[in-house]
């Protein structure tokens, strides 16, 4: 069995493109984990992506993995990321010890070492980029983070502090769905499906959806927050660097006391989505050196 595996989300669009540039970027950064298992976990059926994108993927190694998922969650606000990433700890089991799930959106720059849980840690992951929804760690909880809280049964002196990853403001965990990498045997992403299957459609929910569509957008990731916290104790989760799913496309808007100088010192890193490339002069967001820099211009050329 593997110590460590990747998995990815792809879809039909520019969706294949990031996930081939991110397999593409692991296979040339990834270090001594370069040549881990990596799957690309594809909603419903493998015959909707193009050809050229099975022939590129399976060239770089990648397996497709189809899941099965409802047109109701497929077109709800990220809810693909559950049943992916869910799926993807399933066809894990029996195949890796530690599974790493990332969003296709992602680069890998260089060997992801941190990912390597150690033996009493069950999850590795990055809060929240901005303070959107909460929870703050210095105010009692609202109405809508109570509702989480109750509904996934977490014990409120299991909310430790974090930290934001732009501004640092201090926080109550609510963790970013983009990277996690977990122990498939304990089963925290199915059980982040299972929850979000459960809540997402209940009144409940829907009252705070009306009131703010960011409730909407970012219900997920405050499940799966939740979720995190009813099974895992703090000392089972691992907080990983700034230097690991950095937010690229939102680097101008850090302090510059956080902001991380270039690219080539990111681990990974994140650029929401195809159309960030796609810009011209993207690449004079942050400062980026040779060789990366002529790599990145090739690939997203």
């Amino acid at each position: 069995m593997a110590q460590l595996a990747f998995a990815m989300p792809v879809s039909p669009g520019e969706a294949e493109r990031e996930a081939v540039l991110l397999a593409r970027s692991q296979r040339a950064f990834g270090g001594a984990l370069r040549q881990a298992a990596l799957w690309a976990l594809l909603p419903n059926a493998a015959e909707a992506l193009t050809s050229g994108t099975r022939e590129a993927l399976s060239a770089l190694g990648v397996e497709l993995v189809p899941f099965p998922i409802a047109d109701d969650a497929l077109r709800f606000p990220f809810a693909v990321k559950a049943f992916a990433a869910a799926a993807a700890e399933e066809f894990a089991r029996g195949r890796a010890d530690i599974l790493v799930w990332m969003d296709a959106d992602t680069l890998v720059l260089q060997e992801p070492g941190a990912l390597l849980l150690a033996s009493q840690e069950a999850l590795g992951c990055c809060p929240i980029h901005h303070l959107r929804i909460g929870p703050p760690y210095d105010t009692p909880l609202g109405p809508f983070w109570r509702l989480i809280y109750d509904q996934c049964a977490v014990p409120e002196e299991r909310a430790f502090l974090l930290h934001t990853v732009v501004d640092g403001e201090r926080i109550r965990p609510h963790l970013n769905a983009g990277l996690l990498a977990v122990r498939p045997e304990r089963g925290l992403l199915r059980a982040w499906r299972d929850n979000f299957t459960r809540l997402y459609r209940q009144p409940a929910f829907q009252q705070f959806y009306a009131q703010n569509g960011l409730y909407r957008i970012f219900v997920h990731q405050a499940i799966l927050s939740g979720t995190v916290l009813s099974l895992l104790t703090p000392a089972e989760i691992r907080v990983l660097p700034l230097l690991y799913n950095y937010p690229l496309h939102l680097h101008a808007a850090f302090p510059p006391e956080r902001a991380v100088a270039r690219l080539n010192d990111l681990v990974t890193c994140r650029y929401d989505g195809w159309e960030f490339l796609a810009r011209p002069g993207w690449q004079d967001v942050i400062r980026i050196e040779e060789p990366l820099k002529a790599w990145l211009e090739e690939q997203v050329s």
